[in-house]
């Protein structure tokens, strides 16, 4: 599989800092519930704390590098379909279906890219 990057040029500012050309929201918060109906979202820490990162555009692979995301240490795929996460470009992908979520994901912590997809597919 090919591994495509589109470039985002939106710029937010947010409550944790500086998130540069992105598309995404940032926020200080803590908790699963927190990441709202519709996003992809992955917090800066084990058990859905520090920093979260959340996610909606789909269709295309995404580096998280450009959006300045750090690693990540739990995830919520509270979307109604999968998303694929992937190390770098052409590194094979993992899936993880509508729903998923990730309190300890120190085993992928350090994958760059998202690809939010537009069907919920069996992985």
């Amino acid at each position: 599989m090919t591994v495509r990057v589109k470039p985002v040029s939106a710029l937010r500012w947010s409550r944790c800092g500086h998130a540069r050309n992105t598309l995404i929201n940032v926020f200080c918060v803590r908790g699963l519930n927190d990441c709202p109906s519709g996003w992809y979202c992955v917090w800066a820490a084990q058990f859905y704390g520090g920093a979260r990162y959340q996610f909606r555009s789909q269709g295309y692979w995404q580096n998280l590098d450009d959006y300045g995301v750090p690693w990540f240490y739990s995830f919520y795929n509270r979307r109604s379909n999968r998303v694929f996460i992937a190390p770098y470009q052409g590194q094979p992908s993992k899936c993880y279906q509508a729903g998923t979520r990730v309190s300890d994901s120190t085993n992928v912590r350090h994958y760059r890219l998202i690809y939010l997809a537009e069907s919920n597919n069996p992985c």
